[in-house]
């Protein structure tokens, strides 16, 4: 092996073993909240049943069959409740997206380096905590968008037929995986436009049938997807999108995504009493965040500009629209804001930064800003680590544990008292949806407190088996979950 490619082979494993060093603790992290509601809604009796996975919901706003229904059934399926599965899923589909993002930037960019250095940024990112920690439906729908994308180019260089009807088949199934499939015809017409200087004749006879689907998808989703009534998930463009716009970019340079929710209705200034306890984490952030925009931004243009080097402003337009157009349905949820939505957003950022980094031929610029960039993120990471989730998943862990542990099996129409004070906690649980999935049996209620145990005991007319784990109030005295008391 030459020298040069054992350079470019440590360059390229790098950055992946840097985000297995910040995000590696998730490996050990169980399933908690939304993951018990995926599993009791893929949850099926027969291979018939199946075909409902496709089904619009009236429970949940979202049309993700093959990534919720169908991942969370084969999880189940091939490895019960052992959620290390799921986890080396997660960090798979990072990897591989990781590969597929520095192909196609390669060919975007024309320039291995650009590519290789916002990949890089991209997998070290903070956000990716969420990504594999707690939802990967992003990472699915990014890397469907990727492979999309690249056979789309590969028919456009080769007319091989075989490419485009097999670019549209993978956009077919990327809407199922992920609503923001419907970003990648506008996007490659911005690319074709741009960058390719095609005529917008030909990008519309090209990209024809994808915007078509797309339409017949969106009319679908009006129709058909549950119209919750919950403020999180109602659908406008207001004042709040410009805010959780503003948050957005703040959050691509690893700004912890705890800091909007403590900035009440202002836009950027803080609760006294959240101020008082973090502070030296907001300036250490804050600070960091503007180092690596001033050194990955604005000083790298302006020594482009005073050197008279060349930037191709078309891909700075293009990388600005790709970011507009990719961040864009997340903002017509302005109470609904999670730093997840980045995932392919930020792709966008990351490129512009690289166009000028290696544009300005400052020789170790990349490496001072990716040195920079993993310590903000291992900050914010570590902040994570110790937030909402990690509790969460313990509790989850030792929920399934207590439950599975002295009683493999519950009758059907059990009614099992388990106590929980703290209220996130139950929240872990996501109210009857754990316990209905360790069992897999919807028959099944628990209460988490002694009121709501009373108010569900006497909700049923029939006799029921009833567990109490714990302790109900102060003198009673604890029931054996071996020993169930009928009522």
């Amino acid at each position: 092996m030459t020298k040069q490619r054992i350079v470019t082979l440590t360059l390229l494993l790098t950055p992946p073993f840097l985000a297995l060093f910040l995000f590696g603790f998730t490996l050990n992290y169980y399933f908690f909240q939304d993951d018990w509601f995926n599993f009791n809604i893929s949850n099926i009796n027969s291979s018939y049943e199946f075909f409902d996975f496709f089904k619009y919901r009236n429970d949940i706003i979202a049309y993700r069959p093959l990534e919720i229904q169908t991942q969370y059934f084969l999880i189940r399926k091939f490895f019960g409740l052992n959620a290390f599965s799921l986890r080396v899923v997660n960090f798979s589909l990072l990897f591989i997206s990781y590969i597929l993002l520095i192909y196609l930037l390669r060919k975007i960019l024309k320039n291995s380096r650009m590519a290789l250095f916002s990949a890089a940024l991209w997998v070290t990112s903070s956000f990716q905590f969420m990504n594999l920690g707690m939802i990967n439906y992003h990472l699915w729908g990014t890397m469907s968008w990727l492979i999309n994308y690249l056979i789309i180019l590969k028919y456009i260089n080769t007319k091989k037929f075989i490419f485009y009807f097999l670019s549209f088949i993978v956009y077919v199934i990327s809407l199922g995986i992920w609503e923001f499939a419907i970003s990648l015809p506008i996007v490659v017409s911005a690319y074709l436009f741009l960058i390719s200087k095609y005529q917008i004749k030909n990008i519309i006879k090209l990209l024809l049938p994808f915007y078509l689907l797309s339409a017949i998808y969106i009319i679908a989703r009006l129709i058909f997807v549950a119209h919750l009534t919950i403020t999180e998930y109602q659908t406008t463009f207001n004042f709040d999108s410009v805010k959780a716009f503003f948050w957005y970019i703040l959050w691509s340079f690893n700004i912890p995504e705890e800091f909007k929710k403590q900035t009440a209705n202002n836009l950027i200034i803080f609760r006294v009493e959240f101020l008082k306890n973090f502070w030296k984490l907001v300036l250490v952030t804050f600070t960091g965040a503007t180092l690596l925009i001033t050194l990955g931004i604005i000083y790298p243009l302006y020594k482009t500009l005073k050197s008279k080097n060349v930037v191709d402003i078309r891909l700075i337009i293009f990388f600005l629209f790709w970011f507009g157009v990719a961040i864009f349905p997340a903002l017509l949820l302005p109470n609904h804001n999670f730093m997840m939505y980045l995932t392919l957003p930020s792709i966008a950022i990351y490129s512009i930064i690289s166009i000028y980094i290696f544009t300005s031929n400052l020789k170790y610029l990349w490496a001072i800003v990716l040195i920079l960039w993993v310590l903000i993120s291992a900050i914010t990471v570590d902040f994570y680590s110790k937030g909402f989730s990690n509790r969460a998943q313990q509790v989850s862990k030792k929920f399934v544990y207590d439950m599975k542990s002295r009683l493999p099996n519950f009758p059907p129409n059990s009614l099992v008292y388990y106590k929980l004070s703290f209220h996130g906690d139950r929240h872990a649980l996501l109210n009857q949806n754990a316990i209905q999935a360790i069992y897999e049996d919807k028959t099944i209620n628990i209460a988490y407190d002694y009121d709501s145990f009373i108010e569900l005991l006497i909700k049923k007319d029939k006799k029921r088996s009833v567990y109490i784990y714990e302790v109900a109030r102060h003198g009673s005295p604890p029931v054996n979950l071996d020993c169930p008391t009928c009522f």
